[in-house]
């Protein structure tokens, strides 16, 4: 398969993979969007999206249904090579007629006329009509004046002030905590280093051969003043230092408490603000969001008196009231409790709101959310908004996906609880995966920690410094132990690890354990017995080094543990669910009958596929 040949399914995936629950606008302009991209190369006639692609038996489907319906799955059909993708294309065609079998077993077994279904089916389809009515009289005529904008830019110009940043890269020689003699050593180390860098060296090199720092010519930043952010600032002296060079100047020696560095300043960023040009998506995004929020209002007020009866407020905050109870009825279209309770996620009560405040916000986002989404829905049935192409499609595609998974997961509570498993069976499945059991293993473990002196957490520049002393303190004694040393004498010498007065010794624990973190316990699980870890390990403030000396035998949860139980029967029930699933499959569709009308599918492009249709029809 070609590489071209498989970034053009990728496109179609993405193309065609915005939820059927979002905006048509949305799923208009990714259309749009995957066509202008290959405009030059889009040959004159669309292949039409009711081009007839599979059928089976007296069922048959369009290129369009297929196309959405199993957007999910385009993606891993062409994901092979020569049979293979024939296979996935019938697997998939099996699977969606399988799903429209159901869907229709459903609706023949009176399924239209069960509450949930009348219930989410009404909200479906008005959230597609509601969306389509917002892309027609909201979406497609918005366009913000060049005047707004500049007002707008220059109400919020502060929000765009951007304040000096700067980056760079050092060389460190620490002193800190070392003898007087050491000190001096480093220090005359980092003449030498600096008398290199000024002969001609690479700074990078030297940082390299030189540094005591972890960040060995890497660019640290950029960052702030502490002017401009006191709490995250820098050492003062070296601040100083950077903001009086230019980029790619190197500094003199600087002494701080912590040792000698030598500065490269990289960047210097003085502070400005942002052009309108750069922040013009924002703006038309915010300018966007605050204009539909005012039309959603301004819709509700101008309709309300003719359209809404009945409004019951305390309904929305009443727990003890009955599911079926109506809120409202808009356009004789009732709202109820339940409708409210699937289709809102309950606001949460922000803190030092009253009472009366977070009730009114309630409301007002009922209003303007469910309430409003019912309402519009109702006028653009009014204006046919039911015969444009796309909504007809998608509801259907929606109405079938959802219905058949409500179907089947009824049918297949109904299988398992009439064929539950007998304690024989249990027992027998228990005993044959054995593994699916097994408890977590566990190790014989010796360790060190060694903690991050105190220091500024806010400050970069002391956490890094924090981190190097600990990291070096931690290698030092990996050191000792590697050459010879006893891990037990050494960790009662410099650890400060719970355990440092039993030699390191935490004995025997697994991934679950709370005495070291968890990934010395996964990094130690893949040493040989024995075997001392390669370098330090961070998690948290500190690092560790360990030693692994054995691990325990495998054991197993029993099986009249309660666990085990659970876990048993949430396995033997999904067994039996797909066993069903089988069963039903092989009962509802011969596999065989599955006929491939398009013949070139395994060609089809995105550029040549006609976009869904989001107009109403002319009549």
């Amino acid at each position: 398969m070609t590489i071209v040949r498989l970034f053009s399914y990728i496109a179609i995936w993405a193309a065609l993979s915005v939820p059927a629950g979002l905006s048509a606008f949305a799923q208009d302009q990714a259309a749009s969007q995957t066509g202008e991209a290959t405009a030059e190369a889009q040959p004159a006639e669309l292949i039409p999206l009711t081009t007839p692609f599979a059928k089976c038996g007296g069922d048959q489907i369009d290129l369009g249904f297929f196309l959405y319906y199993a957007r999910e799955d385009l993606r891993f059909i062409f994901q092979a090579e020569g049979e293979q993708i024939d296979k996935n294309m019938r697997d998939t065609l099996e699977k969606v007629f399988f799903e429209r079998r159901l869907y229709q077993q459903a609706m023949d077994s009176g399924f239209e006329k069960d509450p949930v279904y009348i219930s989410r089916n009404k909200l479906m389809e008005s959230d597609y009509l509601s969306r389509l009515y917002t892309y027609h009289h909201f979406t497609q005529n918005w366009e913000p004046t060049e005047e707004r904008l500049q007002a707008m830019y220059d109400e919020q110009k502060e929000k765009y002030h951007q304040p000096l940043q700067f980056s760079f890269k050092h060389i460190f020689f620490r002193t800190i905590d070392l003898p007087e003699d050491q000190q001096k050593s480093n220090e005359a180390e980092s003449r030498k280093a600096l008398a290199l860098i000024r002969s001609g060296s690479s700074f990078e090199e030297v940082a390299e051969s030189y540094s005591d720092s972890e960040r060995k010519g890497d660019v640290i930043g950029p960052l702030k003043s502490r002017k401009d952010d006191p709490d995250k600032a820098i050492n003062p002296v070296l601040e100083d230092a950077l903001l009086a060079m230019k980029p790619g100047e190197v500094s003199d020696v600087i002494k701080t408490k912590y040792g000698f560095e030598i500065l490269k300043l990289e960047t210097l960023d003085p502070e400005h603000y942002k052009p309108i040009e750069a922040v013009k998506p924002d703006l038309k995004s915010e300018m966007r969001r605050t204009d539909f929020e005012q039309w959603q209002k301004d819709v509700v007020n101008e309709h309300w008196d003719e359209a809404v009866k009945d409004f019951n407020s305390d309904l929305l905050f009443d727990s003890n009231a009955d599911k079926s109870a109506v809120i409202a009825e808009v356009y004789g279209v009732p709202i109820t409790r339940e409708d409210y309770l699937f289709a809102v996620r309950p606001p949460r009560k922000e803190e030092n709101e009253t009472d009366e405040a977070f009730h009114q916000r309630i409301i007002d986002e009922f209003k303007t959310g469910l309430l409003r989404q019912i309402l519009t829905a109702e006028i653009a049935r009014k204006e046919g908004y039911e015969q444009i192409p796309a909504y007809r499609m998608l509801t259907e595609i929606q109405r079938i996906h959802s219905v058949q998974q409500e179907w089947f997961n009824r049918k297949a509570k109904e299988y398992a609880d009439a064929n539950k498993p007998t304690e024989e069976e249990k027992k027998a499945f228990y005993d044959e995966n054995k593994a699916l059991f097994r408890l977590p293993q566990k190790i014989h473990l010796l360790v060190m920690e060694f903690d991050m002196p105190e220091h500024d957490k806010e400050s970069k520049y002391d956490t890094y410094k924090a981190q190097t002393i600990a990291q070096n303190r931690a290698e030092a004694a990996l050191k000792r132990v590697k050459v010879g040393e006893d891990f037990g004498a050494v960790a009662k010498e410099v650890s400060s690890h719970e355990s440092a007065q039993n030699g390191g010794d935490v004995g025997m624990i697994n991934n679950e354990s709370s005495v070291v973190p968890p990934s010395v316990i996964s990094t130690a699980m893949r040493l040989e017995d024995g075997k001392l870890c390669e370098e330090p390990i961070k998690s948290g403030d500190s690092y560790f080094i360990f030693q692994m000396l054995g691990k325990g035998e495998i054991e197993y949860r029993p099986y009249d543990d309660q666990a085990t139980q659970d876990q048993l029967s949430r396995r033997l029930e999904q067994n039996a669910q797909q066993q069903f699933y089988k069963d039903l499959k092989a009962k509802l569709l011969d596999g065989d009958t599955v006929e491939i009308l398009y013949k070139d599918y395994a060609n089809l492009q995105p550029a040549r596929v006609a976009p869904l249709d989001y107009d109403v029809p002319k009549n």
